[in-house]
C-alpha cells in the first residue's frame, strides 16, 4: 500500500503455491512478512530495492548525462563512428518508447585481467545526502 493522495497499492510480489517450480522463490518472498525482517529491516530495504529496480525509475536513469556519455563511448568503441551526445540521448528515447520483440540476452560479466596490486591512501569523502523527486533527504 502506499499512503500518499490518492492511496494505492503496487504489487512487489505474489506467491504461487500450486507450482513447485516456483516454491524456492515464493519461500524467498514470503520470508519478508516473517517478523524477524520486519525487526531487522529487511522490508523496508526490499521496499526500497523494488522501488529503485521498477521500469520507470531505470529508464530514468538511461537519461543520465553519465549513461549517455558512457553509451557514447561504448558505441564509438563497437563501431568506430563519433556520436554526438543529442543523437545518443534521441536513440535511447527511441529505445524507451519503442516496443522492441527482443530475447532476454544472457548477461555477461567481464573477466578480470590480472592487475598487480598497488597500495592506495584512501582519503575520505564526504557523503552526500539523496534526496527524492520532491527535493527531500
Amino acid at each position: 500500500m502506499l499512503f500518499g493522495k490518492p492511496i494505492s497499492s503496487r504489487l512487489v510480489f505474489d506467491i504461487d503455491f500450486t507450482n513447485e517450480e516456483h516454491w524456492d522463490k515464493a519461500v524467498m518472498s514470503f520470508e519478508y512478512l516473517t517478523k524477524r525482517c520486519l525487526q531487522k529491516g529487511d522490508l523496508e530495504l526490499f521496499w526500497k530495492r523494488s522501488l529503485a529496480s521498477a521500469p520507470r525509475n531505470l529508464g530514468k536513469l538511461l537519461y543520465e548525462y553519465e549513461a549517455i556519455k558512457l553509451m557514447r563511448k561504448l558505441l564509438k568503441n563497437k563501431v568506430g563512428i563519433n556520436f554526438t551526445e543529442e543523437e545518443v540521448f534521441n536513440a535511447v528515447h527511441m529505445v524507451v518508447t519503442t516496443a522492441i520483440e527482443l530475447d532476454k540476452p544472457k548477461f555477461k560479466k567481464p573477466t578480470a585481467a590480472k592487475k598487480t596490486v598497488q597500495k592506495v591512501v584512501a582519503k575520505q569523502v564526504p557523503l552526500m545526502e539523496i534526496e527524492d523527486d520532491d527535493g527531500e533527504p
